[in-house]
């Protein structure tokens, strides 16, 4: 049923690595507690679903998915592959960044657009606004690759 499967889900974004819901792989460790606890469950699902309460969430292309909801009132969260980053389900090339940053020049809505920062990116998405910020990965194959800071930009039209 679709309540059996939305737990299921659930249940793989919680417990585990990543949250990857395709090939999902378990972590586990003899100091650290279980992710998933069933004593602030009710809590944890009442809080997502006032967060996700006036959002839709479409798997489709992106090129569909503005097409379809592009309006003045609109905001797009774009989060691609990275440039020259490989094992994506789906990888893109110079090309495809291009054509996205032509799509997004003529968007009547707002959007951001999370990136790895790269000088290629930098060239393609000059026409926007630019901001760089450092972050840290949740996933990696170490603890030290996981906090290491890392350079993104977040590439906006507002």
């Amino acid at each position: 049923t679709d309540i059996q499967r939305a737990v299921k889900c659930f249940y793989i974004m919680k417990t585990s690595f990543a949250g990857r819901l395709v090939n999902p792989t378990f972590g586990y460790g003899t100091t650290d507690p279980s992710r998933l606890s069933i004593l602030d469950l009710e809590e944890k699902i009442l809080d997502m679903h006032w967060r996700l309460a006036n959002v839709y969430i479409e798997n489709l292309d992106y090129k569909d998915c503005i097409r379809r909801y592009d309006r003045p009132h609109t905001m797009f969260y774009l989060d691609p592959p990275y440039y020259e980053t490989k094992d994506y389900q789906h990888n893109m090339v110079d090309q495809d960044y291009l054509e996205l940053a032509g799509i997004l020049a003529d968007v009547k809505g707002q959007f951001i657009l999370s990136l790895g920062d790269h000088r290629r990116i930098r060239e393609i998405f000059k026409g926007f606004k630019l901001e760089e910020i450092t972050t840290s990965y949740s996933r990696g194959k170490t603890k030290e690759s996981r906090q290491q800071p890392r350079k993104e930009l977040l590439i906006s039209n507002f």
